[in-house]
């Protein structure tokens, strides 16, 4: 985990990481992928997952972090959720 990762996502993923137990990769994209890699200032409440390595750990991850969950409750409105569709290639605008 980068040693300069903001709060609540610092806590959220160091709580994640205790809970799992071994290492486990995750690929994200989203809101939190643009707050953290370009530091340009947006509210988001969840961590987009594209993919979960190693995969079979989706299912655990999916459990402990969920929305209701108890990292859910403790964190507030932050839960991941799982981008089953794969990475969007074309949007829309207005």
């Amino acid at each position: 985990m980068p040693r300069d990762l903001a709060e609540p996502w610092r806590s959220f993923l160091t709580d994640l990481d205790a809970l799992v137990g071994h290492d486990v990769r995750l690929h994200c994209c989203g809101g939190f992928v643009v707050t953290m890699r370009y530091g340009l200032m947006r509210t988001t409440a969840d961590l987009d997952v594209l993919a979960i390595v190693p995969s079979d750990d989706q299912r655990t991850l999916a459990s402990v972090t969920g929305q209701g969950s108890a990292l859910h409750r403790t964190h507030g409105s932050i839960w991941t959720s799982s981008r089953s569709r794969g990475i969007p290639t074309a949007m829309k605008t207005a």
